[in-house]
């Protein structure tokens, strides 16, 4: 009997452990706005924060937008100057691209260094003016910046994109 119960023990170890060891790919778990974006990991080794408590931030229509993007991979990440920004309008339970009518003062490339790194900066402070009309009703924007991941000096093809969803007031 003994013999019986190691060996049903020792069995189920080993389906466990691969059940462990087997990632089945669910699409159905992948952010579809990811998919459209056609880059992977999407606020994953990024993250995109609306700092709302800001009093610069109003969170209306037709005022301006102050974010926060941090590095949360072991890498170092680059973005061009305009922080890879796009916005995006909810409309129809899609996502309609709108035009940025911010003027960006950066001159440089920015990298962000991987989290907690003490000589290199690992947040960001992109600012956004989406052009929204203002029709008297609030209005939910997906803000959106992609960089590229570094390897070593050197900027790969690899993409790191995050996005926050924000709704401004009339």
């Amino acid at each position: 009997m003994r013999k019986l119960l190691i060996s049903k023990f020792f069995l189920l170890a080993i389906i466990l452990t691969m059940g462990a060891c087997t990632h089945i790919e669910d699409d159905a778990d992948e952010d579809p706005f990811a998919i459209f974006l056609n880059i992977k990991n999407v606020n994953q080794s990024l993250n995109l924060i609306y700092q709302d408590t800001l009093p610069l931030n109003k969170g209306h229509i037709e005022s301006k937008v102050f974010l926060d993007v941090r590095n949360y991979s072991d890498k170092r990440i680059w973005f061009p100057d305009d922080w890879g920004l796009k916005i995006y309008r909810s409309d129809n339970n899609s996502w309609v691209e709108i035009r940025d009518s911010m003027t960006s003062f950066q001159t440089e490339d920015i990298v962000l260094a991987p989290y907690g790194d003490e000589e290199l900066r690992d947040i960001g402070a992109p600012v956004v003016d989406p052009d929204i009309p203002n029709e008297g009703h609030p209005v939910t924007i997906r803000v959106v910046v992609i960089g590229n991941v570094m390897n070593g000096d050197v900027v790969t093809d690899e993409q790191a994109a995050a996005y926050v969803d924000i709704t401004l007031q009339p």
